[in-house]
């Protein structure tokens, strides 16, 4: 038989008793029981609209089983056109439990290095809050890619509809997906105008700049790699995190929200100082390494023979966890069927 990568050897029968490792839905797991009403996200596309550690573990969980519901797999390219203040933010951490791999896609990213770098990729998905952020990928050939449109909220609420079903059916998916997924191999990658492909840099933030009962205001874009490395931070400390996208918008969020922090990349400092003027909050302009190099997963290999032969959890266990490519439950995807080939 063909050989199993290490990342998936933990879903194997029998396997040996390995140390406890980081997860993005182990961390939230751990937040959620420790801490279930503490303040995980504060909202500026809902007016100040706050969710809690509990909150986002169970809807992080629906989201997920939702997902894989639809057809997405562990190790599949989703492209991300969503803003970094969306109003959904568990669907970023739903796609990194189920072991995707997420571009971020800025606004200003230049169409040439969109074209060369997600022309050849396996894309499955593209996220998308309505298929007219499409023409953001014109030039862009996706042959085998679907849309799912959170559609002002009516998209994600059947993605969580589909997740709440399936977890009736089968309530350890995520835990078992969690197994399986190595979290490096699915650290966000990002293409912007400062950066064609990339991955978040190894130095992350500096100890004590946010600490872990504390909230932090985060002014970036959703391919910015301090976003990305104040994200991570977040599930290790369990802060609570505010995301603003445009720096003009600061003194409206400001009236309303008020961080221990506002940390800054240095190319939006200027424009955050102005902006705040008199009112008040730490501000901390961070400036990270440069990105690491980054690539895309190439498409799983095909299965030739019976699946029965592949390694099963137990005799009665379907041994769908080492299919990737097993279509969706008929009827049941939040995904659109198909999407418009743009050339």
């Amino acid at each position: 038989m063909g050989q199993i990568p290490v990342a998936r050897a933990p879903a194997l029968p029998g396997r040996a008793t390995a140390p406890a490792r980081w997860s993005p839905w182990r961390s939230l797991a751990h937040l959620a029981t420790e801490r279930p009403h503490d303040v995980a996200f504060v909202l500026t596309s809902g007016a100040g609209a706050t969710r809690t550690w509990a909150e986002v573990a169970e809807t992080v969980e629906r989201a997920a089983a939702g997902l894989v519901r639809s057809g997405l797999r562990v190790d599949q390219v989703v492209v991300s056109l969503l803003p970094a203040d969306h109003a959904h933010p568990e669907l970023d951490l739903a796609l990194r439990v189920v072991g995707a791999v997420v571009v971020h896609v800025a606004p200003g990213a230049p169409a040439g290095d969109l074209a060369r770098e997600l022309g050849d990729a396996d894309v499955r998905l593209v996220v998308a809050e309505d298929s007219d952020d499409l023409s953001r990928l014109d030039g862009v050939t996706l042959p085998r890619a679907e849309l799912f449109a959170v559609d002002g909220g009516r998209g994600w609420d059947r993605l969580l509809e589909l997740g709440a079903e399936r977890l009736v059916m089968d309530p350890t998916l995520v835990e078992r997906s969690d197994d399986i997924v190595d979290p490096d191999d699915a650290d966000p990658r990002m293409i912007s105008e400062r950066a064609p492909l990339g991955r978040v840099p190894v130095a992350g933030l500096r100890d004590g700049l946010v600490e872990a009962r504390s909230s932090a205001l985060v002014v970036a874009d959703a391919a910015d790699a301090l976003l990305q490395v104040v994200r991570r931070t977040q599930l290790d400390l369990g802060f609570a995190l505010c995301v603003v996208e445009d720096p003009a918008r600061l003194p409206g969020v400001m009236a309303a929200v008020r961080p221990s922090v506002v940390v800054v990349p240095e190319r939006h400092a200027g424009a955050v100082l102005d902006s705040l003027g008199d009112l008040g909050g730490a501000v901390e302009v961070v400036e990270l390494a440069d990105l690491r190099a980054a690539d895309l997963p190439q498409p799983p290999p095909l299965v030739l023979g019976d699946a029965a032969d592949l390694p099963r959890r137990s005799r009665r266990a379907r041994g769908d966890d080492f299919d990737l490519r097993l279509p969706p439950e008929p009827g049941a995807s939040a995904f659109l069927p198909a999407l418009p080939t743009r050339t």
